[in-house]
């Protein structure tokens, strides 16, 4: 089986121009910034799906939820929305 220093001797084995242990870390980093750019790029995505929403309230059935900004309508009873919550 391996030893701990044919271990630590395999990690130091040149490929190209850099050692095993330099293309692990790397391909480390990779993966690493790969997924905060995936995850940025689902934020902005869901930011854009709501950006026209707001939270508002209907005075007439008391429904609560989001309504576009410039079509304010209950979905509920289908009348005008006046008041709008922050």
């Amino acid at each position: 089986m391996w030893s701990n220093q044919s271990m630590f001797e395999l990690l130091d084995t040149v490929l190209g121009p850099y050692t095993l242990k330099e293309w692990v870390i790397g391909l480390i980093a990779f993966g690493v910034v790969l997924q905060v750019v995936t995850t940025l790029k689902q934020k902005v995505i869901a930011d854009r799906a709501t950006s026209g929403l707001t939270k508002a309230r209907c005075l007439s059935c008391n429904w609560r939820g989001q309504v576009s900004k410039y079509h304010r309508t209950c979905p509920k009873c289908g009348s005008a929305i006046s008041r709008l919550e922050r």
